[in-house]
């Protein structure tokens, strides 16, 4: 391979680093303060969202108002989110990617406090691209594992395809 050929796949090589470094998924859950809802929909302030305070870690699921696999899982995930609880795990759930009145009607239909990221600027951060998503965190916040797609399964049988 002559000079040229060589200074080719150099920058081919560079130019794919530099893609993968843009593509990838953060391995932290992004900082950001997003408005919070009590179960009952009603405003309770706000909360940051990049912040874990599970002692062996967190669960996050991301959910929609418009989408019908997040309203058919809600119940299983609940009681996924009571599962884990013992287990030192915090779940918090995060609606979005619609107007707030919906994300409140959603809030209590989830019947628990969740926070609210209507633009779905959080989610783009995260690489949320598909709901139902849930996000496996350790006590830190490093992302460990990602799932989109409802889990429609025992808690136990969830909990273990997530490693919780």
């Amino acid at each position: 391979m002559g000079p040229s050929g060589r200074a080719v796949l150099v920058g081919l090589v560079a130019l794919a680093a530099a893609a993968w470094l843009l593509m990838r998924s953060p391995s932290k859950l992004a900082a950001a303060t997003l408005p919070r809802l009590a179960a009952d929909g009603t405003p309770a302030g706000d909360a940051p969202a990049g912040k874990c305070a599970g002692a062996k870690g967190c669960l996050i699921v991301y959910v929609a108002p418009w989408c019908g696999p997040c309203k058919q899982s809600l119940p299983g995930d609940r009681a996924l989110a009571d599962f884990v609880k013992d287990r030192g795990i915090e779940t918090t759930f995060v609606v979005g990617m619609d107007a707030m009145p919906k994300c409140a009607e959603m809030a209590r239909t989830i019947g628990r406090e969740v926070l609210v990221d209507a633009s779905g600027a959080w989610a783009k951060k995260m690489s949320i691209n598909g709901v139902p998503h849930f996000l496996v965190t350790d006590p830190d916040g490093r992302v460990k594992k990602r799932q989109a797609g409802a889990l429609m399964a025992s808690p136990e049988v969830v909990a273990r395809h997530l490693g919780l």
